[in-house]
This record gives structure tokens, sequence and C-alpha cells, in this order.
């Protein structure tokens, strides 16, 4: 087939697609706005709901630059380090379902969520990274100090 051929063809069902999407706005606009979101009837709820979120920095740069460019740009004034992150902000929904246990599947809590050394670190990755740290503590030296900040009496 040419591509004039597939283009007569898909021109008329495109039009037909676009004029049923108009139908389906003006029916909607119609609506009261009590009745524009609500859940159609056939539609059951889930048992469980998820909303799982996450964020993080994207590094942006003006568009053309590269190389020796970019490093240029880093320097000049009013674009220190660091200043051409945006926040990410994702989420996902999603539908969870179990069965029915007489009996908790999972009694032990994992080692990873009790080790409160594991905190530690993990508080002090965050301070050296917002800090603007490369690198972090060695293992063996977070491990000790970690010890050392539960030994310490309370105050």
């Amino acid at each position: 087939m040419s591509a004039q051929q597939v283009e007569r063809l898909t021109r008329p069902i495109g039009g037909e697609r676009v004029a049923e999407r108009t139908a389906a706005a003006a029916a909607f606009q119609e609506l009261p706005l009590a009745d524009k979101h609500r859940t159609p009837a056939a539609t059951a709820s889930p048992a469980v709901a998820v909303v799982d979120t996450d964020g993080g920095r994207l590094r942006i740069r003006e568009r053309g630059l590269g190389g020796a460019a970019a490093a240029e740009e880093e320097t000049r004034p009013g674009r220190q380090k660091g200043k051409q992150g945006r926040q990410d902000k994702a989420a996902l929904l999603l539908t969870m379902a179990s069965e029915v246990s007489a009996s908790d599947p999972c009694p032990e809590i994992a080692e990873t969520f009790v080790d409160p050394t594991r905190l530690l670190k993990g508080r002090r990755e965050i301070h050296a990274v917002s800090a603007g740290v490369d690198g972090g503590v060695e293992a063996e030296q977070e491990a000790a100090s970690g010890e050392e900040e539960l030994s310490a009496p309370a105050q």
C-alpha cells in the first residue's frame, strides 16, 4: 500500500474518532458537578488501595550545552554547582489483594528494620549529601560510632 492509500483510509476513521471524543467531552460538561466524578456503577471498590510515592532530583542543563560549555555554565556567577537540579515527584496507584490468614504469615521483624546503626548510617549519609560532601565515612567507622551513640547515656 502506498502512503496516500493509507492516508485516504485513516482520515475518515480519524475524523469519526475526533467526533466521538468531542461528543463525549460535551456530554461530560453537561453533567452536574456531583455526577462528573462518580465511580461507574459496574466498578467494584478494591479491598486495599496503595499509593506508592517517590521523589528525587533531576539535573537540568540549558539546551545545547555539553562538554566544556557545560563546565563553563556551572562556574558562571549565579550558576553555582548544584543549582541546576529540579524536584521530581511521582506517584503510583495500586490495588492489592491477599488471602485471609489465621496467623501472621511473617511474625518476625526483619533485622534491617530493627538495627539502629543502620538508621544512624542512613542519617549521616543524608546529612553528608545535603552538605555537599562527596563519599562518606567508612563502614567500620560508621558501625563503631553508631555503637558509641547507642551506648551513650541519654540526657
